[in-house]
């Protein structure tokens, strides 16, 4: 027998998506009476792990730290561009030392082209390794003759001021409260699934014409979830295209998706 109770991927809602889809499930049970319904105890459970949401939220919103990590990561991107067409561009110089020693630079830059597509620490460690290899000996007689010593320069102190904020966002962090949202995500799946078992038990025991308190919350939830459902696809939207437009993930970041569920199963 088909459910009459509309189901949804939890999984897939954005920590903000989440909170307010619970907030409206649990207004919607408070309307209608969980005691009437025949699930009092199982909704019980689901607003004491709901009720633990502000404190946990409001530790992994985006602080201030995000939005300053993304500029500076931006402007980092920008000076090893800046820096790699340059270099690309002194290759066809008149004068042969500076062909030669653009070329030397060049394969450098090469080795490291993709550093503007890599995730934050993955880029962090890139520059650094290219830093190293732009000090040796013969890389600073070839960007002296260049006159990119500056250019080198300020990659560093962009670099070091990047690096700099990720360790004032790891102790951010870490005066974070102990659950995290994924965690909590879980446990408030979880008791959700158990309300839902239950009131399928009071379904199909009775009918769902029972009472109106049951037919009506039933009616209202199925409403609520399909509009959910509308802001579900309209999220994955957005997703497709940040990855088509090749944003990166901050993996510090429990804002940014990557803290919701992995598993895609119906709740």
């Amino acid at each position: 027998m088909k459910s009459q109770i509309v189901q949804i991927n939890l999984a897939r809602l954005s920590n903000e998506v989440f909170v307010e889809f619970f907030a409206d499930i649990i207004a919607c049970m408070d309307k209608f009476g969980a005691g009437a319904i025949g699930i009092k105890q199982t909704s019980d459970d689901l607003k004491a792990s709901f009720q633990k949401v502000p404190t946990v939220l409001d530790a992994v919103r985006k602080s201030e730290y995000t939005i300053a990590l993304k500029t500076q990561d931006k402007f980092r991107d920008e000076v090893a561009r800046g820096l790699t067409a340059f270099v690309r561009y002194l290759i066809n110089s008149p004068d042969e030392p500076e062909q030669v020693a653009a070329r030397g630079i060049l394969l450098l830059l090469d080795h490291y082209w993709s550093i503007p597509k890599r995730s934050y620490q993955k880029e962090s460690a890139a520059v650094n390794d290219l830093l190293k290899e732009l000090s040796t000996t013969l890389s600073v007689e070839r960007l002296t003759l260049l006159g990119c010593t500056a250019a080198v320069e300020r990659l560093r102190r962009v670099n070091a001021k990047f690096e700099e904020l990720v360790r004032d966002r790891y102790a951010e962090v870490s005066g974070r409260p102990k659950v995290s949202m994924r965690e909590l995500r879980a446990e408030i799946a979880e008791k959700f699934g158990l309300m839902l078992y239950r009131l399928e038990g009071v379904i199909a025991l009775n009918g769902i014409d029972f009472t109106p308190e049951l037919a009506g919350f039933v009616n209202e939830y199925n409403v609520i979830v399909n509009s959910y459902k509308i802001v579900l696809a309209q999220e994955q939207g957005r997703r497709r295209a940040a990855k088509a437009n090749n944003d990166k993930d901050d993996a510090d970041d429990e804002s940014n998706g990557n803290d919701t569920p992995e598993t895609p199963e119906e709740q």
